[in-house]
């Protein structure tokens, strides 16, 4: 999956409030700003102290995204929690699922 924000003007959701709180993760949407679907990962060092732990979580986010797919009307930002480390896959890909099923 390559649909991935890259320029850090993109990663301004705070217009949009529309987002949903999970045990892992927090994600933020609005209507796409260009011509595919996007997303973003935001894994934070104060969240996440150490390199390991930022890129495993962020690991995990493109694993469960690869498995679920992203919704075609929408830029969705994805926000870690510290919970995300302890998330197995299965339960990962089942939060993303109902997340998506609420937006859509």
């Amino acid at each position: 999956m390559k649909n991935t924000i890259k320029s850090h003007r993109d990663f301004n959701f705070e217009d949009s409030e529309k987002s949903v709180v999970m045990p892992a993760f927090i994600i933020k949407w609005r209507a796409k700003k260009h011509g595919t679907a996007e997303y973003g990962l935001v894994v934070s060092k104060k969240t996440f102290p150490t390199a390991v732990a930022r890129n495993r979580a962020k690991r995990l986010l493109r694993a469960w995204l690869a498995q679920t797919g992203l919704l075609n009307d929408f830029d969705i930002l994805f926000i870690a929690k510290r919970q995300i480390l302890e998330t197995d896959l299965d339960d990962g890909i089942k939060q993303i699922k109902t997340v998506f099923k609420k937006i859509a």
